[in-house]
């Protein structure tokens, strides 16, 4: 599970349009990480879920880790006023499915596991 950290604050700050496009930005960079062996999918506003099949763990952790380093490193300029923007950042939270468990159920244990950047 990844969650775009302080994202609804951003987008009342710099509207709506201006959010999804950031949205499409990291879903990109997410995307770029995981290439064929994964499948990344927009769940709500601020979250996607990345499911990784035959991966364990800790691979997930290592990916996850890229994943936040990448789109630390992404910059995001206003084309209309050519303000720069912040920063954005990213949490995970990783969890194995388990045998005979429901999709809603990984969801939810994820987003338990999601660990937040609480300053800015």
């Amino acid at each position: 599970m990844i969650s775009v950290d302080h994202f609804k604050t951003f987008s009342e700050r710099f509207g709506a349009l201006i959010g999804d496009v950031i949205l499409s930005k990291i879903a990109k960079k997410v995307a770029s990480y995981v290439d064929d062996s994964g499948l990344p999918v927009r769940s709500a506003s601020d979250e996607f879920i990345l499911l990784l099949p035959d991966v364990d763990g800790d691979i997930a952790s290592e990916i996850a880790e890229k994943i936040k380093q990448g789109v630390a490193k992404l910059r995001f300029v206003s084309v209309q006023s050519g303000v720069r923007l912040p920063k954005m950042s990213i949490s995970c939270g990783i969890s194995e499915m388990k045998n005979q468990e429901s999709l809603n159920k990984l969801i939810s244990r994820s987003r338990k596991n999601i660990t937040c950047e609480k300053s800015r």
